[in-house]
């Protein structure tokens, strides 16, 4: 068994095509470094969903817990985490490993994720139920984060609150570098002249946090530290089209929209090399491993339709709940759009509000409503129209606004979509790269720190 101190960068819905694409564009890059003498496993998810789609909470769950969807069933972000499915490294602090989180998916609720001791620092992840973070001193950071995670649904926001300048002007002393924030000014001046997509924003969180996560790993010298980005997955989702038209049979834009945005996914690619290039350089000072790993892929969606023009999303969710009338008591959670999560103050009530949904879902006009419950936590999955401009529930009608729905202009359809196939490149592997199943990463990362594997896990196929 090995006994090393290990690095993980979780890129979402990163696949082995991608990586390669980049390198061969860059070959002096770090990305292109890691490819040429580390190994590049491809993952398979394996879950089986039924009618269901793979997700990314999904996905992350079963790489992460190394057990399948039948066993965690986490599917939305805000579902019920089972004891009996720990993290590999909630298992590493277990057996005495110092760690560090910043952003992993399903490290929310802080004081319910990161109770060990052992999890010597933790800024959890964008859809945290709160600011809660270790040490203390990152709460008003983590705040922007939730901010922005709120603020950035189908479109971007380029309106900073004045609360989120002043957190940002104070974040040199959490470790955010000056060039980083020097960068990020640039950039929000690019995108209010106009030169560039202000889906770029999107990147901001993962350059701030980046900063940050090696700060933290400098002062607190964990055995295992976990950073996690969605930066790149959500240009790949916008723009595969812009990088790959290929990959359709026929065209679905034209040459002008592909020149305007077929950089936007290098932009992406070049920020997570940026920070890779940092972390190797720390790794090698400090003797460490280096693990890329995404829990799926992404490749082209078949069914691209570029027709739609606008969209509708739920800005301000308690409002929008409000509007379907569920009985209080509950809470607001955070989801990614377009979903909400409610949360009730038992299973009970939120069978109650399940049903409440499913007769609101029959009836509406201009909305459609699907819900689905587990434990107290129910998820509302929500479609308006696009060319509605007010929505029928339950008999009244409400104007977009009044519901707390936004409608937005958007040119950027999804053209990636979820494929099974994810990635795990050891900097320092040895071998022969080869396919592996997702839930095998858990239990490799754990032996390469030097934590026996639980007898639940998949039995190690490469070390």
């Amino acid at each position: 068994m090995a006994d090393r101190r290990v690095v993980v960068v979780e890129a979402n819905e990163i696949p082995p095509r991608v990586l390669r694409w980049y390198a061969d564009l860059n070959p002096h890059s770090a990305i292109a470094r890691l490819v040429r003498s580390g190994r590049l496993h491809e993952t398979v998810n394996t879950d089986e969903l039924g009618t269901r789609e793979l997700y990314p909470s999904q996905t992350w769950a079963t790489l992460g817990t190394g057990v399948s969807y039948a066993e965690h069933g986490m599917y939305w972000y805000g579902d019920p985490k089972p004891a009996a499915a720990p993290f590999y490294w909630q298992l590493a602090a277990a057996a005495g490993k110092r760690v560090g989180i910043v952003g992993a998916l399903h490290s929310s609720p802080l004081d319910e994720q990161c109770t060990d001791p052992n999890v010597v620092f933790a800024i959890p992840d964008c859809f945290a139920v709160d600011a809660d973070t270790r040490p203390e001193k990152y709460r008003k950071l983590q705040e922007l984060n939730l901010h922005m995670t709120a603020a950035n649904g189908r479109t971007s926001s380029g309106r900073p609150r004045s609360v989120d300048a002043l957190t940002m002007a104070t974040s040199p002393r959490l470790g955010v570098r000056p060039t980083t924030l020097a960068w990020l000014a640039r950039l929000m001046t690019e995108v209010a002249a106009g030169k560039v997509s202000r889906e770029r924003l999107r990147c901001a969180q993962f350059a701030l946090f980046a900063d940050v996560f090696l700060r933290l790993c400098k002062e607190h010298d964990p055995d295992l530290a976990v950073v996690f980005t969605n930066h790149v997955a959500s240009n790949m989702h916008r723009y595969w089209y812009a990088s790959f038209p290929g990959d359709w049979d026929r065209p679905h834009y034209d040459a002008d929209w592909v020149d305007r945005y077929r950089d936007e996914i290098p932009h992406a690619m070049r920020l997570l090399d940026r920070v890779l290039a940092a972390l190797m350089t720390y790794c090698d000072r400090t003797d460490r491993d280096l693990f890329v790993v995404s829990s799926m892929g992404m490749a082209a969606d078949p069914a691209l339709d570029t027709s739609e023009r606008r969209t509708v999303t739920a800005r301000d969710p308690e409002a929008f709940v409000r509007a379907i009338g569920f009985a209080e008591p509950y809470v607001v959670k955070r989801a990614m759009v377009p979903q909400v999560q409610v949360e009730f103050a038992d299973e009970a009530a939120a069978q109650l509000a399940l049903a409440h949904a499913g007769r609101i879902g029959a009836s509406a006009r201009g909305l459609y409503l699907g819900a689905t419950a587990m434990g107290r936590v129910l998820t509302l999955s929500y479609t308006v129209e696009p060319a509605a401009f007010s929505i029928d529930i339950d008999g009244r009608t409400y104007a977009l606004d009044v519901a707390g729905l936004e409608a937005h202009t958007i040119d950027d359809h999804r053209s990636g979509t979820h494929d099974p196939v994810g990635v795990l490149l050891d900097a320092r592997g040895t071998g022969e790269a080869r396919r592996m199943d997702a839930r095998e990463v858990a239990p490799l990362l754990l032996e390469r720190c030097g934590v026996p594997v639980p007898a639940h896990l998949r039995p190690l196929a490469i070390s």
